[in-house]
């Protein structure tokens, strides 16, 4: 029950928190991000795909061992009486890796601006 209840009160916080984000003339206005006038675009862009490149790194990883650990798992979870999907599993460590990826591409343009002065 705490938690449910904990992972409710932090959605609806994040849920708060964006719909006021966005909201026109509010404080809370999400605030602008640039590239310091010091750091070149070139280098923004470097560090960006260096980011991206570590990070699809590491998820796929995470995912690698949970596939390898499927078996596992559901041995667990058969002696423990918990109910144990690994399609699900899957599916939600798979998708900020989806995500990620899905967001490089739509950004791509944007991106590529990065280096234009």
């Amino acid at each position: 029950m705490n938690r449910y209840l904990l992972t409710c009160v932090t959605l609806a916080a994040v849920g708060f928190w964006l719909f006021f984000s966005y909201w026109p003339s509010t404080p809370l206005v999400l605030p602008q991000l640039t590239r310091p006038a010091w750091l070149p675009g070139v280098a923004f862009q470097g560090l960006a795909l260096f980011a991206l490149v570590i990070f699809v790194v590491i998820q796929v990883m995470i995912i690698r061992s949970t596939v390898r650990l499927r078996n596992t798992a559901q041995v667990n979870a058969q002696e423990s009486g918990v109910k144990f999907s690994f399609a699900a599993e899957l599916l939600w460590t798979a998708l900020p890796l989806l995500m990620t990826v899905g967001l490089a591409f739509i950004t791509y343009q944007t991106w590529l601006s990065v280096a234009a002065p």
